[in-house]
């Protein structure tokens, strides 16, 4: 089979390596957050319907909306 190797020019190698060590903290983050989300499914405390943020009170709407008069 052939492999495909970049000729040595510096910056070439440099990007190369910033790319490989991109890709690498990608795939641990990705594993940390699937396991994360199957734990989360499983084992997880159940939202309230009523806050599921848990931040208290009317977050989504500050005041009461009216319909417009016409």
């Amino acid at each position: 089979r052939r492999i495909f190797d970049y000729p040595p020019i510096p910056e070439w190698i440099a990007m190369n390596q910033i790319a490989s060590i991109g890709a690498m903290i990608i795939g641990v983050s990705m594993v940390v957050f699937l396991i994360n989300m199957i734990h989360s499914a499983g084992k997880g405390k159940p939202a309230n319907p009523e806050d599921p943020f848990g931040v208290g009170g009317k977050y989504y709407y500050p005041f009461e909306s009216k319909n417009p008069s016409h």
